[in-house]
């Protein structure tokens, strides 16, 4: 709160100096041009009608000015009037754009929270187990948002991960790419501790598709490429078919090459997300995170993600944070948190059947979908 006071001052203060000067800048420069212009005419028609070369006793020209000589004068002095006020603006933008500067400078250099390991062991290709061993975290001290997670995920299994709002689940997925570590315990991927592998070699094993759909402003081609770097033309497309993306993308005015505006302003909910899933696609993890991915698809939309999901997460180990019933059809094992704790692990049934925090979850979902 006190940091955020002392910025809120800082840019206070900085704004109403760029106000006062903003303020101050045309007037002053208007007086001192009517001022230069009024001096410089009076003192020409003093020596066109004395023709005389000395004002005050300073020679000023070699010979006597005449009229038409301080009609230059006046053409010239009234010619750069404007330029001169238009100038007095450039310091304003200079002290509008050194305020903003100075708050994209602290985040540049800042150092990230998260230190890479470039000297660590290159990760393989995921081929055991994800392992969440004794996980303890917190945000703020003293505030646990998970306590002892204990989870090991096999090669290939899809397990879901499902809970009440707060409970850590995403938190939970969030420490597989080291997004930020566990303050206790550690995170294995195929018996190697996160923290001690090379840090791009760990991400390139890992596919995300998020609820918030992260698309730029470019090309639909480029957004999908931008899962892969080295991907062809043809190798786009075929992610864009697996996604059941390549239908709706031809109908767009340029194919692949339409620009979707600024987080895929231009697309549907539906269309965002399957974009994102032939990003995964082409990306080809060996770790697939599925967090909320269908939040914003509509009934059509969803159909054909949950499609195109069950041939992509074969020989795949695949992590889904969701809410919705149907989405859990899909996973071998569903982890139920509960105040950053593993309360039950289990399938559908057995969940239905023992754990009460599953069943108030499934009465709440099922009340949702008959309203």
């Amino acid at each position: 709160r006190r940091r955020f006071r002392q910025a809120t001052r800082d840019y206070y203060h900085k704004a109403m100096m760029v106000v006062n000067i903003d303020a101050l800048a045309d007037p002053v420069i208007e007086w001192l041009g009517v001022a230069a212009i009024g001096t410089a005419l009076l003192a020409g028609a003093y020596l066109v009608i004395q023709q005389d070369p000395r004002l005050f006793g300073c020679k000023m020209s070699e010979q006597p000015l005449q009229a038409e000589t301080l009609l230059q004068l006046y053409t010239f002095l009234a010619a750069i009037a404007d330029p001169v006020r238009k100038l007095s603006s450039v310091y304003t933008r200079i002290q509008s754009g050194a305020a903003a500067a100075d708050r994209i400078f602290i985040y540049i250099d800042r150092e990230p929270r998260i230190q890479g390991n470039s000297r660590g062991p290159r990760l393989a290709r995921h081929t055991t187990a994800v392992e969440f061993r004794e996980v303890c975290f917190s945000y703020e001290p003293g505030r646990p948002i998970l306590t002892n997670v204990q989870l090991k995920i096999a090669f290939g299994e899809k397990v879901a991960l499902v809970g009440k709002n707060g409970c850590g689940k995403t938190t939970l997925v969030g420490l597989l790419p080291r997004f930020y570590d566990p303050d206790h315990g550690s995170v294995l991927v195929d018996d190697q501790d996160v923290r001690k592998v090379n840090l791009r070699s760990l991400r390139e094993q890992i596919g995300l598709v998020t609820q918030e759909t992260v698309l730029f402003d470019d090309t639909i081609y480029n957004n999908i490429a931008y899962g892969n770097r080295h991907a062809r033309p043809e190798d786009v497309e075929a992610a864009a078919r697996r996604a059941f993306a390549h239908d709706f993308i031809l109908k767009q005015p340029q194919g692949y090459q339409t620009r979707i505006g600024e987080v895929g302003g231009k697309l549907s909910g539906g269309q965002k997300q399957r974009l994102a899933l032939a990003r995964a696609i082409l990306r080809d993890p060996g770790i697939l995170i599925l967090d909320e991915f269908t939040s914003q698809s509509d009934a059509e939309s969803e159909a054909l993600i949950h499609k195109a999901l069950k041939d992509f997460m074969r020989n795949r180990t695949t992590l889904v944070i969701t809410h919705r019933l149907n989405t859990l059809e899909i996973a071998d094992r569903i982890v139920v948190l509960d105040a950053g704790r593993i309360e039950a692990v289990g399938t559908h049934p057995e969940l239905l059947r023992n754990c009460a925090v599953y069943q108030r979850l499934h009465e709440a979902q099922f009340q949702r979908l008959s309203a």
